[in-house]
């Protein structure tokens, strides 16, 4: 496996890797690495509370509102980056107490 973190369009192009031991050597077969250009998100609107992009953990990423993963919540390729995957019914992000408080009786 060839791991390239951070790619970029110039990294496009093919791949190919030879392993070495006391035995000799392998070449693998060639790869062709293509970068898609990814669409920038949407700017957040003013007053943003929190903001899970969903991008492989459930961080906040307007702030320090973390959400945590609950129940085998997955990620997978989304409009942008990552999304969250929540299969079955009974996974979710639970998000922080009082992070969106409900007003007390009698109160507007």
């Amino acid at each position: 496996m060839l791991t390239i973190v951070s790619v970029g369009p110039g990294d496009n192009g093919p791949y190919q890797v030879i392993a070495f031991n006391q035995f000799g050597s392998a070449t693998s077969s060639v790869a062709t690495l293509t970068v898609r250009q990814q669409q920038g998100c949407t700017p957040p609107p003013p007053g943003l509370v929190a903001w899970y992009k969903g991008d492989g953990n459930a961080r906040d990423s307007a702030g320090a509102h973390d959400g945590t993963a609950v129940n085998a919540v997955g990620y997978e390729r989304g409009e942008v980056n990552e999304s969250f995957f929540l299969p079955g019914g009974n996974a979710f992000v639970q998000l922080p107490q009082n992070l969106f408080p409900y007003p007390t009786a009698g109160q507007n």
